[in-house]
């Protein structure tokens, strides 16, 4: 679904006051949005498994066209990133410690189990 363009006439000075309102109040939006959706643990796990998704921190190359596909959804993470360095400029830095931390503790407990399993049982 296509949005109207916000203005007709590029010359008529209160039609081009008024998109200009509206793309603020718009924009004043989804940053609003945005920050909502970062004040909640687990919406900052969902972003930032977005971010990983995009692959905005590892290489784009492949040796054939793939290169494309992978630089165009690293474009959307980055872009994604700037909305939320944008909304919180301390975000970013959260959600990397919490998933850092997060990923510590997945580790330790696949550690934990797979040393439980290999574990000899005393037979009585």
């Amino acid at each position: 679904m296509s949005t109207p363009a916000l203005v007709g006439n590029a010359a008529d000075r209160k039609q081009v006051e008024r998109a200009r309102k509206t793309t603020a109040r718009d924009r004043d939006q989804e940053v609003a949005d945005l920050r909502a959706v970062l004040a909640l643990p687990s919406g900052r796990r969902m972003l930032w498994r977005l971010l990983e998704d995009c692959k905005i921190f590892a290489s784009i190359w492949h040796p054939s066209a793939l290169i494309h596909f992978n630089e165009g959804r690293r474009d959307v993470g980055l872009k994604l990133m700037g909305a939320i360095a944008r909304a919180d400029d301390q975000a970013l830095l959260q959600m990397m410690a919490e998933a850092g931390r997060s990923e510590k503790q997945r580790t330790a407990e696949i550690v934990s189990a797979r040393n439980e399993d290999e574990t000899p049982k005393n037979e009585e």
